[in-house]
């Protein structure tokens, strides 16, 4: 079971969110099949941590991207998180 919800709102964009109440043993690194932007809608304080680098906060209005072949993980904040996904083939193209 995954430790979010995905609503589609297109073929290759979703709305994620995650439950405040996540256990953080959930929020494990891992890479994705595809490269993709992510644009915050709601945070208070999530965090990304990419690969080699410390957590960097989530900031409400921001677009992050991260590369398919790079680990990374979110850290629990406070409150839920809600993103959207704009999954791309091999480019991100936006």
């Amino acid at each position: 079971m995954n430790p979010y919800t995905d609503y589609m709102i297109a073929e290759n964009i979703r709305v994620r969110k995650f439950d405040e109440h996540v256990s953080p043993s959930e929020l494990v690194w891992h890479q994705d099949e595809h490269p993709r932007a992510i644009t915050v809608v709601t945070s208070n304080n999530w965090q990304l941590q990419l690969d080699n680098q410390l957590p960097e906060v989530l900031e409400e209005g921001e677009t992050y991207r991260i590369d398919n072949t790079v680990y990374h993980r979110l850290v629990r904040g406070f409150g839920p998180l809600v993103i959207i996904i704009k999954e791309e083939g091999n480019s991100y193209g936006i």
